[in-house]
């Protein structure tokens, strides 16, 4: 049986490509790669996209020539080995695109290897470093006047006793990057008392975490300004929306997403990722708060985002932005952003949908409001159909 990954073939694939600079893209696993990848396959481009299994959905669009690497965590000198012989089939220098935060610690880290080969969309690991630490984005944020949830950093059980005793249930998340993920196994926590906290940092091996209040309000409340910055500090292209629903409920990933104006968070975001030093593609997410009418500022990510090819089929197509603006080719046509349009990962919303059901909470009346036309699905294109194909055979072999 051939492989349809096999290195040698898809680099003689590569090396054949007749079109201007390569669009490298990783991780190729789901839809934030796959978008990226169609929003650069409206310029006439194909990217180059690496996963490190060959289940990834992104890895059969038809945008793509796909290859499988090493995981960025357990061989970052591998992966960097496999870029530069794909750096080295290249015409001219590539362009790379990151969409997870463990390939940009990696690829930020050794820069050095990757810059006869590849262009970059993303800032030096100094900044990123800097970035990804929350505390640095809520002190910068409050510097500049943004408001901010209250938060408290905690080492051990002992320190939580200076968190207020009427601040509970109380959010726990990781202080940068995703050690907290590698370590609970979740983005977040929640603890309703003091006891419970206590309990989870005394049986847990220690790593610092941070504190915050529980904002009031449901996920539609969760509002992102999506922002392709360049090395001189200007934002070239902005998009705003928000959540309708994400999965799990609450502190999920987005589910269903909704073009819409916000122009309250556009300037307080451009203005933070120039205090942070930032260029490249970013969101900047925050939470409205209704018991002082403030977005308070949930977190910055320096990369693509789950649903951000909302943000192309609304007319802000930041990958051809930093695309073109990297290389120094006349810009995308800019058009208004349309607003009103919905994107949809159905899967993930119909387990919630499920979930709901089970605990009583469900209304179809509300369901129905937030999938009502117009909309885009976050996988499926009529024009693309192999990667719904795909995903759709992953599902039933989970099942299976």
């Amino acid at each position: 049986m051939t492989n349809r990954f096999d290195e040698t073939r898809q680099l003689e694939r590569i090396e054949k490509l007749d079109q201007g600079p390569v669009p490298v893209v990783l991780d190729a696993n789901w839809v934030n790669a796959l978008g990226i990848m169609r929003g650069l396959g409206q310029l006439g481009l194909k990217s180059v996209g690496i996963n490190d299994t060959p289940d990834g959905v992104a890895l059969y669009s038809r945008h793509v020539i796909g290859l499988v690497g090493p995981n960025p965590r357990r061989d970052p000198q591998g992966l960097i080995d496999l870029l530069v012989r794909v750096g080295k089939r290249l015409k001219t220098k590539g362009v790379l695109f990151l969409t997870d935060d463990n390939y940009l610690k990696a690829l930020s880290q050794h820069k050095a290897a990757l810059e006869p080969y590849y262009h970059f969309t993303f800032p030096d690991y100094d900044v990123l470093e800097r970035l990804m630490d929350k505390r640095r984005q809520y002190k910068l944020a409050d510097d500049l006047g943004i408001a901010t949830p209250r938060s408290m950093q905690v080492e051990k059980a002992e320190d939580i006793a200076q968190w207020p005793q009427d601040a509970y249930p109380v959010l726990v998340k990781g202080v940068s990057g995703k050690d907290f993920y590698h370590h609970y196994h979740s983005q977040v926590l929640v603890f309703q008392a003091k006891t419970e906290l206590e309990k989870m940092l005394a049986e847990k091996p220690a790593i610092p975490v941070l504190l915050q209040e529980l904002i009031p309000g449901g996920e539609e409340n969760l509002y992102t300004a999506g922002i392709y910055m360049n090395e001189a500090g200007e934002a070239k292209a902005v998009f705003t929306g928000r959540k309708l629903r994400q999965y799990p409920r609450n502190f999920g990933t987005c589910t269903v997403g909704e073009s819409l104006p916000c122009a309250d968070i556009v300037q307080p975001s451009i203005d933070l990722l120039r205090k942070l030093e930032f260029y490249g593609i970013s969101q900047v997410e925050y939470k409205f708060d209704a018991r002082d009418g403030r977005y308070k500022l949930i977190e910055v990510n320096g990369r693509f985002w789950k649903w951000h090819s909302l943000a192309t089929d609304s007319g802000v197509n930041l990958a051809a932005a930093a695309y073109c603006d990297i290389l120094g080719l006349p810009m995308p046509r800019v058009t208004p952003q349309r607003y009103g349009l919905k994107w949809l990962e159905l899967p993930d919303d119909f387990r919630g949908v499920l979930k709901d059901i089970q605990a009583g909470g469900f209304r179809l009346g509300r369901w129905l409001r937030t999938v009502a036309p117009p909309f885009v699905f976050s996988v499926f294109a009529w024009d693309d159909p192999r990667p719904w194909w795909k995903m759709v055979w992953k599902s039933l072999t989970k099942m299976g």
